[in-house]
């Protein structure tokens, strides 16, 4: 029996407040119990909130201050029913995410039980029949399945986020500041049925132990299951190809579970996009019994070695990535789940990493408030050069130690890792994200997490088990025992928000770490996008100066009825921005969505720029972020509907492989020349006053590979503000780059009509 894709049968839902299941005893076993009750049609994988819009039952959740409504659907009761039909009587039935605490009912018998939406369900089903089998899935709601877990008075998080501590439900969806509060969860990823096998592989991972350009030492580690008593009677058979590169073993097992080595002369050697080819062997490995297949596992395999060299502080420190020993300079995005609603998951992710390549990407971060991604998601990675560091699923919170915790997030990571280890593309795995930093956030000043056996200890142990290979980090940032000790340092590796202020002002400017894992700035989205879900885009505040119910639930803010909303603050934060680049708001939301994307804009491209010029002694940036996963005002540069903010072209432009970049030191204005190619560039350039129409600079410059070199040098007015535009040429093609100096109280007109002369008019939904 081929794979037969459940989600794609016809689905209903019913659901029921917690208080009448509980009164009433409603546990239905059977489909005929929902006869006469008002259900739902469910087109699966999905969300409870996405299904009760599609079915005309609440109102559309992305627009206006509607999301506030759907608090009330927290405390219900799902279930989600179909029929299928089954060649054999004993199946497989896998469930690749359920979101999060559900049990699995098969012909009025459970059958499973649910309690993580991070990993795959699988059960085995016996006595089924050839037609009419009846699936229901019952998902209790979360809040209230956490009361039922210990958490201790040492835990923290956000007071909004606490049942996040309870069970692994990613913790975005109990609300942040850039994705809404989506508690009620739902069927979230394909629910699959396949014939049930006795002998087969259960894991397989081959893996690169060592290799240069002359030779590999490949690892194959193999467990599976026999039923003959005589181990002779199997045989592996291992085969990959990559171009004119091929190796094969055949063996004859000593034992169900062994790792045997295969050598590889002249390996065809996988590297980021940028230092390298990023070749892939087919791989095929299959179990044969009597010389018979009874079993194959199919992937892709990058032969690479990768390695992190850090030091615990910024000052003459390091965080660096090598890969086969070459150090990989950083340009990286960070990544959250593309759709709050689980709407067009698929295609919403791929467009996304289209837009990561466009851009220039060699790295993803996937970020720990979120969920760990499909696995087309790190195939794409793989074929395309892109680097991922993978966060676990924890983010800003000390998680309970506790025995039962600590169980739970073991088996997840012992499933993460092995469902992801084969993918060449993954470098780094973090224990969780601003877990250590946090755990000073509830005022307790002597609070260290050096003895945090969370990420120190259980994390830390089970993916050992399961990869020695992979840098691990336990937080990002990593307050290691150095850290620790020294109280208040900066970091080598460390998310750069600051006060969020003047982005060229002296905490961004002179911020010393070797590495940013965030970063970023506020922009506004189209105009076309805002009319989208905002009802009066026009106005951001009411007369008591508080953000309307409209911004508050779109900055994302949990509820419009707390005091002291955790994110009030962002409305006020993307106004003033606004006004500290141009002194006075512009009129008009044309004007103001122009003058914000202008903002974020100007403000990335600095925090790019400045890391790329000192590239020769920084590891990297990983600016946040690419795609917004929700209608918002965010620091995403693509908004929900895929407009593509005017901060876009410039962080093209600024990841261009060689690209001539400005910077103002001391009353001087410097121009660099930056190379991320494996071979010496020479550039013709000229730089233009594009205020004035004067040319001020004309040159040729050549610089190593991999290397920054400064090229120009100029004295900068009193008080200068000027739009710089450069342009070079290299290897034959045309590039161009700008740099404005002194961009704060700026003329809006000015700056539009020199963005006008250079082509970077690029206002996308006006």
């Amino acid at each position: 029996m081929l794979k037969q894709e459940l989600t794609k049968n016809s689905w209903k839902l019913y659901i029921e407040r917690n208080d009448a299941v509980t009164d009433n005893g409603f546990e239905p076993d059977k489909i005929a119990d929902f006869s006469g009750k008002t259900c739902y049609d469910a087109e699966l994988p999905s969300c409870l909130e996405k299904i009760l819009f599609e079915n005309n039952a609440i109102d559309d959740p992305c627009y206006s201050d509607n999301v506030f409504a759907l608090r009330k659907y927290e405390s219900y009761h799902q279930w989600y029913f179909t029929v299928f039909d089954a060649d054999s009587d004993k199946c497989d039935i896998t469930f690749d995410g359920v979101d999060t605490i559900a049990d699995i009912i098969v012909n009025g018998k459970r059958v499973g039980h649910c309690d993580n939406m991070f990993v795959s369900h699988a059960f085995t089903l016996s006595d089924l029949k050839k037609k009419g089998n009846e699936l229901i899935v019952h998902i209790y709601p979360a809040c209230i399945a956490a009361r039922d877990a210990y958490i201790p008075a040492m835990s923290y998080a956000m007071a909004y986020e606490y049942p996040s501590l309870a069970i692994r439900k990613s913790a975005s969806s109990f609300g942040w500041d850039i994705l809404p509060r989506f508690v009620c969860g739902g069927i979230t990823r394909e629910v699959t049925l396949v014939k049930h096998k006795e002998e087969k592989f259960n894991e397989l991972y081959l893996y690169t132990a060592k290799c240069n350009e002359e030779t590999a030492r490949l690892n194959l580690y193999y467990n599976f299951t026999a039923k003959n008593d005589d181990i002779r009677d199997y045989k592996i058979v291992a085969e990959g190809i990559c171009g004119d590169s091929r190796f094969v073993i055949e063996k004859t097992p000593w034992f169900t579970q062994e790792t045997t080595c295969i050598d590889v002369d002249k390996p065809k050697l996988w590297f980021p996009r940028g230092y390298g080819e990023q070749n892939l062997y087919a791989v095929s490995v299959k179990l044969f019994k009597n010389g018979k297949a009874i079993d194959e596992r199919r992937f892709d395999l990058g032969i690479r070695t990768v390695e992190l060299q850090r030091t615990s502080f910024a000052a003459n420190g390091k965080f660096e990535f090598y890969v086969n020993g070459k150090k990989i300079f950083i340009l990286g995005t960070n990544w959250v789940p593309t759709d709050a609603l689980r709407k067009e998951e698929r295609e919403r992710t791929q467009k996304g990493l289209e837009l990561a390549t466009d851009l220039g990407c060699n790295c993803i971060r996937v970020w720990g408030g979120g969920v760990y991604e499909r696995d087309s998601f790190y195939e794409y990675c793989d074929k395309n050069g892109i680097l991922v560091w993978q966060d676990f699923m924890m983010g800003c919170a000390i998680y309970p130690e506790t025995e039962a915790f600590e169980k739970q997030i073991s088996r997840e990571v012992a499933f993460i890792v092995k469902r992801l280890r084969q993918h060449a593309s993954i470098v780094l795995w973090a224990g969780d994200n601003e877990g250590d930093i946090c755990h000073k956030w509830n005022g307790i000043e002597n609070r260290s997490p050096v003895d945090y056996s969370v990420t120190r200890k259980t994390v830390a142990k089970e993916l050992r088990r399961h990869d020695v290979l992979r840098p691990y980090l336990p937080s990002s940032p990593y307050v290691d025992d150095a850290a620790a000790k020294a109280g208040e340092c900066e970091l080598s590796e460390n998310h750069l928000w600051g006060p969020r202020d003047y982005f060229k002002g002296d905490f961004y400017k002179n911020a010393p770490s070797e590495f940013a894992s965030e970063i970023g700035y506020h922009g506004y989205p189209s105009p076309r996008s805002a009319k989208k879900f905002l009802k009066n885009p026009e106005k951001f505040f009411e007369d008591n100066g508080r953000p309307t119910a409209e911004y508050l639930a779109h900055g994302t803010s949990p509820s419009e009825h707390e005091k002291d909303n955790p994110f009030e603050y962002r409305t006020r934060l993307f106004y003033d921005q606004v006004k500290t680049l141009f002194k006075d708001v512009p009129d008009g939301l044309d004007n103001f969505a122009k003058a914000s994307q202008i903002s974020q804009a100007e403000a990335l491209k600095y925090f790019i720029e400045k890391f790329r010029i000192q590239r020769n002694n920084k590891g990297g940036i990983i600016w946040w972020n690419l795609l917004d996963g929700w209608p918002q005002i965010s620091d995403g540069i693509v908004d929900y509907y895929f407009d593509r903010k005017l901060a876009y072209g410039y962080v093209k432009r600024s990841q261009t492989p060689v690209c001539v970049m400005g910077d103002e030191n001391n009353g001087k204005l410097g121009f660099y020349l930056v190379n991320d190619e494996d071979k010496e560039n020479t550039v013709g350039f000229n730089v233009t006053d594009a205020y004035e129409n004067k040319t001020i600079l004309t040159g040729v410059a050549t610089v190593r590979p991999y290397h920054s070199e400064q090229i120009a040098e100029t004295d900068l007015e009193k008080d200068e503000k000027k739009f710089y535009f450069i342009e070079w040429t290299c290897d034959g093609k045309k590039f161009s780059n700008h740099f404005h100096t002194g961009i704060i109280d700026i003329s809006f007109e000015k700056y539009l009509q020199a963005l006008e002369k250079c082509g970077y008019n690029q206002f996308e939904g006006f």
